[in-house]
């Protein structure tokens, strides 16, 4: 009788390669401002799908290779999280950005003649 191999083996190993990282998009000069908002992006490596949050609320979903979304300006105390799942077996990762709208934000005077009476 003729002695067969044994069949090749059938496992791989699932890489987890993957990574995310989220951070603020510089601004030119012109649009440093606190009124126009900012913009976020998540960047790493494997990234399939990201699904962006401003307080809980879905604000973006999206899928390729630009994951990056405008954050608008709203007054106060803000979290934007970002849901990246991978093209390989790393596990989903929640990524946090917290930041605060500055105050001149919030205090914009009113235009127009003055109401003051005394």
């Amino acid at each position: 009788p003729v002695a067969l191999a044994p069949p090749a083996s059938q496992s791989t190993l699932l890489s987890r390669n993957g990574t995310a990282r989220l951070t603020r998009v510089r601004q030119p000069a012109a649009r440093r401002s606190c009124r126009y908002g900012f913009s976020a992006k998540v960047s790493g490596r494997q990234i399939r799908r990201v699904v962006f949050r401003l307080d809980g609320k879905r604000i973006a979903s999206q899928r390729g290779s630009r994951f990056e979304v405008r954050v608008p300006s709203k007054a106060g105390r803000h979290t934007l999280t970002a849901r990246v799942t991978f093209k390989d077996a790393t596990r989903s990762k929640t990524v946090k950005l917290r930041y605060r709208i500055c105050t001149s934000v919030v205090l914009q005077p009113r235009r127009g003649p003055s109401r003051f009476t005394g």
